[in-house]
């Protein structure tokens, strides 16, 4: 499962007055790196116009009003059809090119579920489990043919040639239609659960059971109609689509899985792509997929690598979508009542906005009581309570000095295999207290660990294993140890025998009766990488990278024989065996379980494809604790081991309200998730490192120096040491009388919105212990403290200023009435940014008694958040997305650059060449364009130099008229990368490579004696 790219996935959606319009940009194509000069012309091109920018890609060129919801679409090919409420079904000219046209109309008065044309017929469902089937060969005029009357529901259906396949419920039904007077029953198959989808492929039939994974009937075997084959799949199936023998699942939540179907009695994972959400729909042409999801996002992927399915482009549609049509560089889409045409031919999106977030890298884990020890890579020590594993809470988290690769825990102390800072011993008698006692330095890379007495046996990649005595926590000593040939990953301690998954090297074994003097026994090495190993009675089971599992008699310890081998889809990192079971962790195909009670003959019984890379599993009862890279900490109930499911998680759970910056991290009110931390360091790939749970919905969150303060509901006030992010933690709170709400600081004050008692001004000099000073009892839709004053965004269409200084008697100074009622304010103690309902912002001047408006400037959406950085105003909308704002001018701001959003957008902070927004489960980061300043030329042009450091890919360019109208021309403007530079070749280069070869010759000559030996 690839690295979730959504890439704020430059979502593009409509601007107010959108269209291609009579816009032009000359040139239309530039090269990054190179300063040029930019020419906008267009009629509308007048006094007061600006030109902004935006990141391109896909846009509708074409749309029609259907006349009514849409509920079903399908593509002939020359025309599309569509079932429309009220109307039946209506044929389109559906050639790319012109303008859509209806050219035909059948009314029905049923109501049609699904539509499908094969040929010269059309195939459709209605809600009665009707099937109506017309001579489609004259789209003008179609032809009523055959209607079959299927007895029940149809939930699906497929066509092959002559043969008709149904979905009755949890049945599948075959008819031979080749006589469409007399249909003729083939075949008839019950499932234990309904059909959620349906594809046929000449014999085959691939029936999607939601839940339940993927089942395949054959109809050309001996039985009518018998299961072939199946694979339980990690999600909900939802659609199904086929291409050279592999299937594509939209698989509801776990997004797309890729399903290797050339064998259909022993189908295998081909890959997957959790990044897509709840998915709904899939299309496969060529080298490209397109998914829709349930929030009606269309993602666009390179399929090349099926293992490794990639998204290329993305759009974001502004209704539900009903069904979709795809084409080479173009998708139809019915949305509500209208059909769009969507053109996704540019695939060239500027990379400026972030990966998914990588949600920590936890590697391994330690399960003990009710606590799961976890090794971080990112984080360090992680101690989890795992009592309610439907939710895992974050008690604490230690940083170490290294990248945690493995743990180990006994008494009042982890052991932790640290990488390049060797071995790391820790106090953990008190959870959410952990201090550091002892450490050793080693000469390889401190991995995974065993615990003999005072023993421990530890894997040092890259140079074999050490034992360290531990006697004493604070003093660890190295006592022996073997350099090995391969690169150590895992290491196994069974009646003093180390056994180590030693890569290329392949098992190794030592006998460790003497550990001062360790001794080789044996080795089995059938090429590839062994990367974990787990010893059970005389049976080694090795896990290799590259090569599956392999299992091992070791009844002659010295001379290990391999019993069974299983090839696993993916690459293969850790192993866990409880009773019968293996557990298979293996990384981005998720994780695998066999049975192996029979060691001869391991069994695949179950499988989970999980959001990111599964590297370490540890199982107790019928629960699996998944290390999932990229994914963060997951819980699986495997009480069913056919089905595993995901039950628990932790990050990226809860949406985050509102995150601001410091420095190189984020700190976020996550409703319930208290306060989440990110590591920014890389903007664009940022990385979840620690949270704060906390009592109460965290729905708002300030930050002054070292101090985060965050409103948390019911719980009050709570106040955060942030000094150590990784291990930030709660200080002080302070209750208010009903649920806070949202917070603002300045200096010595803290003012709480809260929702009983109003805002409630704290006294916070001393963080550990604020202190309740008064209220001010008015409902206000936002607000600001600079020093000893508020600022009200008041729900009676106002901009209020109250006098704190005295903060038991607060008291209104001024109050400015407005016409756009105010529902965000932001500012200092000179200016105030204040954004209206109907999404125009208000600038005032902020000066002690000089409460005045300076400007407006309408952005048309209405605005979520607004953040202020450099004479830039920068406002997120649930539309556009991000808007940046010029505002060094204050009584000319002026739009420059359009930033399309995913979702809702419910925050904005700006930190230097990135803006960071909350609004989903993971922060999304976005690179900054650089501004463009246009100026007005002669005639109906606006002019402008491109900077040289303008990413590669396509733009909008969007006119904005001085009455606030846009014209957008997509794609308008392409910047490629920099054409090769032809290199110069001069004589002093040949000359300077000569005198170098002729220094070579004579210090060989000089190595050997003056002959030409061989090398």
């Amino acid at each position: 499962m690839a690295l979730v790219v959504l890439v704020a996935i430059l979502i593009t959606p409509s601007l107010h007055a959108a269209g291609q319009g009579p816009l032009s940009v000359e040139p239309s194509v530039v090269h990054a790196g190179q300063q040029r000069g930019i020419l906008v012309r267009g009629p509308a091109v007048g006094n007061g116009a600006r030109v902004a920018i935006a990141p391109g890609g896909p846009y509708i060129k074409r749309g029609l009003p259907a006349g009514g919801n849409i509920q079903a679409v399908a593509l002939g090919p020359d025309h599309v059809f569509a079932a429309v409420d009220g109307l039946g079904i209506v044929s389109l000219d559906g050639s790319s090119g012109g303008p859509p046209a209806v050219v035909g109309r059948y009314r029905l008065s049923a109501s049609i579920t699904g539509i499908l044309a094969e040929g010269d017929r059309l195939f459709a469902s209605d809600r009665s489990g009707n099937l109506w089937i017309f001579d489609a060969s004259q789209p003008e005029s179609l032809l009523w043919l055959k209607t079959i009357r299927a007895g029940g529901g149809i939930s699906g259906f497929d066509v092959q040639g002559d043969r008709l396949f149904l979905a009755l419920g949890s049945r599948v039904r075959v008819l031979d239609i080749a006589d469409l007077a007399h249909p003729l029953a083939m075949g008839d198959y019950a499932f234990d659960s309904p059909v959620t989808a349906l594809l046929a492929r000449g014999d085959l039939c691939f029936a999607g059971l939601g839940e339940d994974g993927v089942r395949v009937l054959d109809l050309g075997g001996p039985a009518p109609l018998a299961m072939a084959g199946g694979y339980n799949t990690s999600g909900f199936v939802k659609d199904l689509a086929l291409l050279e023998g592999y299937l594509y699942v939209a698989d509801g939540g776990t997004g797309l899985t890729v399903l290797d179907v050339r064998d259909v009695s022993d189908i295998r994972w081909a890959g997957s792509h959790n990044g897509l959400g709840d998915l709904r729909f899939i299309a496969v042409r060529g080298d490209r997929a397109l998914g829709v999801n349930e929030e009606s996002r269309l993602h666009l992927l390179d399929i090349g690598r099926r293992a490794r399915p990639k998204i290329v482009s993305a759009y974001r549609m502004p209704d539900g979508a009903a069904g979709i049509g795809f084409r080479p560089g173009e998708a139809l889409v019915a949305a509500g009542d209208r059909l769009h045409w969507i053109d996704f031919s540019q695939e060239a999106i500027p990379r400026i906005a972030s990966n998914e977030v990588n949600l920590g890298g936890s590697r391994k884990v330690f399960l003990r009581d009710n606590l799961a020890y976890v090794a971080n890579w990112f984080s360090g020590l992680q101690i989890w309570d795992v009592s309610m594993p439907r939710r895992p809470l974050l008690m604490s988290t230690f940083l170490t000095p290294g990248s945690p690769k493995g743990i180990l825990v006994r008494g009042d102390y982890a052991y932790m295999g640290d990488d390049d800072w060797g071995l790391q011993i820790m106090d953990i008698s008190d959870p959410l207290n952990v201090k550091a006692v002892g450490g050793l330095k080693l000469p390889g890379l401190a991995y995974t660990l065993e615990l003999e007495g005072d023993l421990l046996y530890l894997a040092d990649h890259g140079r074999g294993f050490r034992i360290i005595d531990v006697s004493d926590v604070t003093n660890p000593r190295l006592i022996g140890g073997v350099d090995t040939p391969g690169n150590t990953w895992g290491i196994d301690l069974v009646d003093n025998k180390v056994y180590l998954a030693d890569d290329e090297a392949g098992l190794l074994i030592f006998d460790v009766t003497d550990p001062l003097h360790p001794r080789q026994t044996g080795q089995f090495k059938p090429g590839g990488a062994a990367e974990d190993v787990v010893v059970r009675g005389d049976k080694a089971y090795v896990a290799f990278f590259d090569d599956g599992l392999h299992i091992l008699d070791l009844s002659q310890p010295g001379d290990p024989k391999p019993l069974a081998h299983f090839p696993t889809p993916g690459h293969c990192r850790s192993l866990e065996i409880q009773g019968r079971y293996l557990y298979l962790s293996n990384w981005k195909s998720g994780m695998q379980i066999l049975d192996v009670e029979n060691p001869a003959r391991p069994v695949l019984v179950g499988q989970y494809d999980t959001q990111g890379a599964v590297w370490d599993v540890r199982v107790r009862d019928d629960i699996a604790y998944v290390m999932d890279w990229w994914g963060g900490f997951t819980l699986m109930d495997i009480s069913d081991r056919a089905s595993p499911r995901a039950i628990g998680t932790y990050q990226g759970r809860e949406r985050l309200e509102r995150m601001l910056i410091k420095g190189d991290y984020g700190f976020a009110a996550a409703g319930p998730g208290g306060m989440q931390v990110f590591d920014f360091k890389n903007p664009l790939y940022p990385v979840w490192i620690a949270a704060v749970e906390l009592t109460g919905f965290a729905g708002d969150i300030d930050l002054q120096g070292d101090l985060a303060f965050v409103a948390s509901g019911t719980s009050g006030l709570h106040i955060m040491d942030i000094r150590e992010p990784y291990e930030s933690r709660p200080i002080g709170r302070l209750e208010t009388p009903g649920s806070a709400r949202r917070v603002r600081v300045s200096g010595a004050i803290a003012v709480v919105e809260d929702d009983a008692a109003g805002l409630v001004i704290a006294d916070i000099r001393d963080p550990a212990h604020p202190r309740l000073l008064g209220v001010h009892r008015e409902r206000v839709n936002d607000y600001l403290v600079e020093g000893d004053r508020l600022f009200l965004a008041g729900k009676n269409a106002s901009v209020d200023v109250v006098d704190i200084s005295d903060p038991r008697s607060p008291r209104r100074i001024k109050r400015l009435p407005v016409e756009d009622e105010p529902v965000i304010i932001r500012g200092d103690r000179r200016r105030l940014f204040v954004a209206g309902k109907r999404g125009t912002v208000r600038i005032f001047n902020a000066a002690p008694g000089d409460l005045k408006e300076v400007s407006a400037i309408a952005l048309r959406e209405a605005v979520n958040d607004l953040a202020i950085r450099d004479g830039v105003l920068y406002a997120t909308s649930a539309g556009s997305g991000l808007f940046e704002v010029d505002i060094s001018r204050p009584r000319e701001p002026v739009i420059k650059n359009f930033y399309p959003g995913s979702r809702r957008l419910t925050g904005v902070d700006v930190n230097g060449l990135h803006a960071f927004l909350a609004g989903e489960g993971v922060p999304r980061v976005i690179k900054l364009l650089p501004r463009m300043a246009w100026k007005r030329t002669e005639g109906p042009a606006m002019a402008a130099t491109l900077p040289p450091d303008m990413p590669v890919g396509v733009y909008d360019v969007i006119l904005i008229g001085a009455d606030g109208s846009r014209e957008r021309l997509p794609n308008g403007l392409t910047v490629r990368p920099p054409p090769p530079a032809k290199k110069k070749f001069t004589m002093a280069d040949f000359q300077k490579i000569l005198k170098a070869k002729q220094e070579r010759v004579r210090s060989r000559s000089s190595d050997t004696g003056g002959s030409s030996a061989p090398r």
